[in-house]
């Protein structure tokens, strides 16, 4: 009695593992997908003043502050005075965006100074995190990933 295995398809899987190589030296296709979902995820905390983030909603203003707010910048949501902070965030060209996309590396965030202090909590300021995507947020990034080194499986 003899067992033979034979193995076809040399050629086949050569030419996968050339594209895998290929497409693993370059993500940034992927990373660019996942800047469209960042900005669009970061917009939205925005829009729902923190309820979409794994903190919750932000924290009420103060009275004294809101007071303030409404005579110099009324109908302004929370940490949206002037609109700066989110822009950073959920657009690629504003100002003090940082968007940096390599073939293997990316990186995405504000350089607004207030973007920490809102996020940590300082002082007077209460914790307001604007950079806390929630694990469905990291689970489609993974996947985007993913599915650019190995189209098809996610």
């Amino acid at each position: 009695m003899r067992a033979t295995l034979q193995f076809d398809g040399e050629d086949e899987l050569r030419a996968w593992l050339d594209g895998f190589r290929s497409r693993l030296a370059d993500c940034s296709p992927a990373f660019e997908s996942i800047q469209d979902h960042f900005e669009a995820y970061e917009d939205l905390v925005f829009e729902e003043e923190g309820r979409g983030t794994r903190w919750g909603q932000w924290r009420r203003l103060s009275e004294p502050y809101a007071a303030w707010k409404a005579l110099r910048a009324p109908g302004m949501p929370i940490l949206d005075l002037t609109g700066h902070l989110r822009a950073s965030l959920s657009e690629p060209n504003a100002p003090d965006a940082i968007r940096r996309i390599g073939p293997r590396e990316v990186e995405f965030g504000t350089s607004d100074p207030k973007a920490a202090a809102h996020q940590e909590g300082r002082g007077f300021l209460p914790t307001r995190p604007v950079l806390d995507p929630r694990n469905r947020e990291y689970d489609l990034w993974f996947s985007t990933v993913v599915d650019h080194l190995v189209p098809g499986v996610v």
